[in-house]
């Protein structure tokens, strides 16, 4: 059972100090969750001790005042010495609704009437950097916790913030799947974790909606879906997930950002994992009270593991595909066009990429954006003549980048009839928004055709202008005569 650990020591006999004692529901760099009105909700307690020991709760108040961090100015007059009553046990409570924006500070004091005026109240805690914005829940495997190790430039920011494994919030930095002082034994790393894309995500988010982004760090390398999935028997990440859900984040938040299948890469675990991600996806949903809630998932990246399933590699990325497809809030971001720092994992460049194209998604999916958004994609493959065939493809604004040779063409095309045979291709051309392949042998009826095929597909992928997003991976599409 994991238990939010508040920075503020308390004396449970109030015997050290006085004023105005802040206990829970809220926290340095916290950001809080707005709702659809644009506010959100927090909820103080916390304990009062007058230094004179003397008078009762009827004589004394709780002024709280909510000011900007950077200059002292109440957000308005409505939020300057707020007054709550205190308590004969001790204790106080406060129940308070802020206006999304930040960063903020949040000032106590403890009053007492009488003829002297509030500059003379007595010491209360103050919080720091907070404010009211977004919560993204990361979850997956090693390249949603992060492991790329080259250097890149891509530091903090304020309004960037982290509710991070030690389940305390802070200045987001990289590595976000930090391990140090953690709470959740079920997703600490074995190995540190280096650069993600969320980082990234989170401050191309904040630019565009102006207001402070919260992530929170989740994902395990090498996690299979099972661990997420609380239909299995063992599921220990849901249950890291529900944990935090509830008892730190009041089941609250933006969206998830997801980024996991190699471990699921394999025979027996492909062919359904597009099930079990959906019912995966609805427990979230159901968890978080929100049937709406989006989620941007990332289509897996190219490997060069020497011993990867090409079936089975081709298999999960359709089923990445199609649960997008068949979700109105989930986004598929293309990755397998960028580079790798090692056979699995994505660069800390390549993570930089993939950050902003999941904001794009994110922007257009769960805010309503206008963005160049979504990525291309084969949707049907038609026979024009004997040995030739012409793909299109869908969400090509203007037209492919050209400059690719027929051969790099090529390769990013699989056709395979009903018994497993493989038929070559003779030339390929691209076009504004198609593919066309001549074949060597006449293709014959009920084969399929795929779109960057394997564990490795083909280096070379046209890019889509003007958005620069690469091809998405697709296959099994069916012949059109």
């Amino acid at each position: 059972n994991l238990v939010f650990r508040s920075k503020t020591r308390i004396d449970p006999n109030m015997t050290t100090q006085h004023g105005i004692t802040i206990v829970s529901g809220l926290e340095d760099w916290q950001i809080i969750q707005r709702d659809r009105n644009g506010t959100g909700r927090i909820e103080l307690k916390g304990l009062w001790r007058n230094r004179r020991d003397s008078a009762s709760e009827e004589t004394f108040s709780v002024y709280i005042s909510i000011v900007h961090a950077q200059s002292g100015e109440a957000l308005s007059p409505a939020y300057r010495n707020m007054k709550f009553p205190v308590n004969a046990d001790g204790t106080w409570s406060a129940s308070l609704s802020i206006p999304a924006g930040g960063l903020y500070r949040l000032e106590t004091a403890l009053w007492e009437w009488g003829p002297r005026g509030i500059e003379w109240a007595q010491r209360g805690d103050v919080r720091q950097h907070w404010g009211v914005g977004d919560v993204w829940l990361i979850a997956g495997q090693s390249n949603s916790a992060g492991y790329g190790k080259d250097p890149v430039e891509d530091p903090p920011e304020l309004g960037v913030h982290l509710l991070g494994n030690d389940l305390h919030w802070d200045l987001a930095a990289h590595p976000l799947n930090d391990s140090t002082n953690s709470q959740h034994p079920a997703n600490t790393e074995g190995g540190n974790a280096g650069h993600s894309p969320w980082l990234s995500f989170a401050k191309a988010l904040k630019t565009e909606l102006g207001v402070p982004i919260g992530l929170v760090s989740l994902a395990l390398g090498g996690s299979g879906l099972s661990q997420w999935d609380p239909h299995t028997d063992e599921h220990p990440l849901h249950d890291v997930l529900v944990s935090v859900l509830e008892n730190q984040l009041n089941k609250q938040c933006a969206g998830v950002l997801w980024y996991q299948g190699e471990t699921d890469a394999k025979p027996d675990l492909a062919p359904s994992y597009q099930d079990r991600f959906q019912r995966t996806v609805a427990a979230w949903r159901s968890l978080a009270d929100n049937t709406k809630l989006p989620v941007i998932t990332v289509q897996l990246n190219r490997v060069r593991l020497g011993e990867g399933d090409d079936l089975a590699w081709t298999q999960l990325r359709e089923a990445q595909r199609q649960s997008a497809r068949h979700d109105e809030q989930m986004a598929v971001v293309p990755s397998i066009d960028l580079p790798l720092c090692d056979q699995v994992h994505i660069s800390s460049a390549g993570n930089l990429t993939l950050g902003r194209r999941c904001a794009q998604a994110a922007l257009h999916l769960a805010y309503g954006r206008t963005t160049y958004w979504p990525a291309p994609e084969a949707t049907s493959v038609t026979r024009l003549e004997s040995h030739k065939l012409r793909i299109d493809f869908a969400h090509v604004a203007e037209a492919f980048q050209n400059g690719l040779s027929s051969e790099n063409i090529a390769q990013l095309i699989h056709i395979e009839d009903s018994d497993g045979a493989v038929y070559s291709i003779a030339e390929a051309r691209l076009g504004t928004t198609t593919i066309e392949v001549t074949t060597d042998d006449v293709v014959p009826t009920g084969s399929t055709v795929s779109v960057l095929y394997g564990a490795d597909p083909a280096s070379h992928v046209p890019i889509a202008v003007p958005s620069y997003l690469p091809l998405l991976a697709v296959s099994g599409l069916s012949i059109t005569e």
